[in-house]
Parts: structure tokens; sequence; C-alpha cells
């Protein structure tokens, strides 16, 4: 004796409509999971609420004092680092074969 289901899927699920009902799984399942997963609209997933400095460019400058300036304090800055450098491992003479 035949169960109910049994005879639901023998009758209507065989065939071009066993077809059409996977293919309508197969297209609605990501549908549905992108819908409801992508749906978030609370704070949670504010990423500038966590991550500032990605959102925050740096400033160019724009006029030739300002760029000066960049730049001489980007030579401060690498003199220093340099000078840090020199004093924790010692100076160290490049041949021109290195350069």
């Amino acid at each position: 004796m035949l169960k109910y289901t049994d005879r639901f899927f023998r009758r209507y699920l065989s065939g071009g409509n066993l077809e059409l009902f996977r293919f309508g799984s197969y297209v609605l399942f990501p549908i549905g999971i992108m819908y409801l997963y992508g749906s978030i609209e609370d704070e949670t997933a504010d990423l500038k609420k966590h991550y500032p400095e990605i959102f925050q460019p740096s400033k160019v400058p724009l006029t030739p004092e300002g760029m000066a300036a960049e730049r001489a304090r980007i030579r401060v800055e690498r003199m220093q680092m340099r000078k840090d450098l020199e004093e924790k491992y010692g100076s160290v003479e490049l041949d021109d074969k290195d350069r």
C-alpha cells in the first residue's frame, strides 16, 4: 500500500514537473539566503564605525608651499629613522657596487 506522500511524488513530481521544481529550488535558495542576510540595516553593518581610518584618505597638499612643507616633514622623518637605525645597528657604508 502506497502512502500519500509516495503517491504525490509519483504523480505530481515526475518528469518535467520534477525538473521545474529543481530549477525553482536552485534559483530561489540563493536569492532567499541573500535576501535574509543582505538586508541588515542596523549599526552592526556600519564599516565606518569599525574602520574609520580606511574612509579618511590622507590629505594631499595642493599648493607649492604645502608640498615643500610635506617634503621637509618626510625628510626629517627619514633622517630620524636613519639616526635611530644607526644607533641600534651602527653605521653601514655602502660600496658603489651595492648601490
